[in-house]
């Protein structure tokens, strides 16, 4: 378990489930490896979309909330969910967020809570979006 086994196949190992299981972790590994540069002024970040808890708007710039630290940018939140977009663990519960669903502790039709280490933070859901918020949340969970 410390070698963070990804999956475990029973002898004798049939092919076509042994690729299948390569296959997923391969584009586990691919998503949890990608990087994003964030630009401020003349400031560059590189950020691993992986560790992107959400993304906000702030004082009308969005803001990059990362497991260890905030990141201001001069692009807009739209600008982020189109960038973002084929990564399928992002979702927006609310028109000012944009979340990333590997945070999601829980939620129900007004609010959900993200969780980080021993921090959890809530954040709204808006009526409008909530269905669309539903169907990524399950469909990210394999429901």
């Amino acid at each position: 378990m410390d070698l963070d086994v990804f999956r475990y196949l029973s002898k004798p190992i049939d092919n076509n489930r042994f690729f299948r299981a390569l296959n997923t972790a391969i584009n586990y590994y691919h998503s949890n490896t990608q990087i994003i540069t964030l630009e401020y002024y003349d400031e560059y970040y590189s950020v691993f979309t992986s560790d992107i808890v959400y993304i906000t708007i702030e004082e009308r710039k969005a803001v990059i909330i990362t497991r260890q630290k905030k990141y201001y940018t001069n692009k807009k939140l739209s600008y982020w969910k189109e960038k973002l977009k084929d990564y399928d663990y992002f979702a927006q519960p609310h028109y000012s967020y944009l979340v990333n669903l590997r945070y999601v502790s829980d939620f129900n039709k007004t609010q959900l809570n993200i969780k980080v280490d021993l921090k959890t933070e809530t954040l709204p859901i808006s009526q409008r979006n909530y269905s669309n918020f539903k169907k990524a949340y399950f469909a990210y969970i394999g429901v």
